[in-house]
């Protein structure tokens, strides 16, 4: 672990010459500025920038079953989380059910400080964050989208 803010020490730990192999996961604009240190380096790099994992449901899923691991998807970590299932592709004619399924885990969730046992969902890392999310959700308004759960 090497503390400091990435701004300050990610260039030199990353064209250290002890350094065999990087990986990062976090933004693009990270990644792309890493990939530019590494290259003149031919140091191997491994980049997950910019994730947008989607879940998809098929017609003929056991929505019962599939939603749980979904809401797992969308919900560990507040989604902020690489591996976050961000997206759900879900097939026409179950929609409307699966949607009211992901908006009641939604609402089971118990927000508040994660350090209390009881809470299920805690904070975003940062108000920066929070706004972010608020301006999607504002954007989906404006576009017809319908908040099911919180908002």
């Amino acid at each position: 672990m090497v503390p400091g803010r990435g701004d300050q020490v990610g260039q030199h730990l990353v064209t250290h010459p002890r350094v065999d192999k990087v990986s990062f996961t976090g933004s693009p604009q990270v990644g792309s500025q890493i990939a530019i240190w590494c290259a003149p380096l031919f140091r191997p790099t491994t980049l997950e920038i910019g994730g947008k994992s989607a879940q998809i449901v098929m017609s003929d899923a056991d929505i019962e079953g599939a939603v749980p691991g979904i809401a797992l998807g969308v919900f560990s970590n507040q989604g902020q989380i690489c591996a976050a299932g961000s997206r759900i592709l879900v097939h026409r004619s179950i929609q409307d059910r699966v949607a009211e399924l992901l908006a009641h885990e939604a609402r089971s969730r118990k927000l508040g400080d994660p350090l209390d046992p009881s809470t299920t969902m805690g904070s975003l890392v940062s108000r920066k964050q929070l706004d972010s999310v608020m301006r999607y959700i504002a954007l989906g308004k404006s576009e017809g989208a319908r908040v099911l759960a919180g908002g």
